[in-house]
């Protein structure tokens, strides 16, 4: 077994399950923490929200990474299977997080116009993902949990 097996071996079984979006969500609080305090801030925000919607927009990228985090630590896994014990949790995460990327998004082709479009392609695919992921999941959790 090499250093590397034994590295992963010892993360988190949510970790090794979903390393993407543990890594999204990882990417997202520190960024929305350092905009809720106001010591950064987008310049295509800036733009297009006032000021209490740029702080909205952080409140939602904060608690949609979060959420979402939390959601994700609850995978356990049980009988070979995974199961997220904190569904409800992780899809409004994944709710949030989609929200606050798809603003983010349109923030930048407003203000840049043609040249938004190419910066502002993959956070809009990060919103599609996430979106895509949060309503696989609601139906899926619906499914299971027999509301059909």
């Amino acid at each position: 077994m090499g250093v590397q097996d034994r590295i992963v071996r010892r993360l988190p079984i949510w970790i090794r399950t979903a390393p993407l979006d543990a890594t999204f969500c990882v990417l997202g609080i520190p960024g929305a923490t350092l905009a809720v305090v106001g010591v950064v801030q987008s310049r295509a925000l800036s733009e297009f929200l006032p000021g209490w919607g740029r702080l909205v927009w952080s409140i939602c990228l904060f608690f949609g990474c979060l959420l979402w985090l939390i959601g994700l630590s609850s995978i356990k896994e049980n009988n070979g299977h995974m199961v997220v014990t904190r569904m409800p949790i992780l899809i409004f995460g994944l709710y949030l997080s989609s929200l606050a990327a798809l603003v983010y998004g349109v923030a930048l082709i407003m203000i840049g116009g043609w040249s938004g479009v190419l910066p502002a392609w993959p956070v809009l695919v990060f919103a599609g993902g996430t979106w895509l992921r949060r309503v696989d999941l609601v139906s899926r959790f619906r499914d299971e949990e027999g509301d059909l």
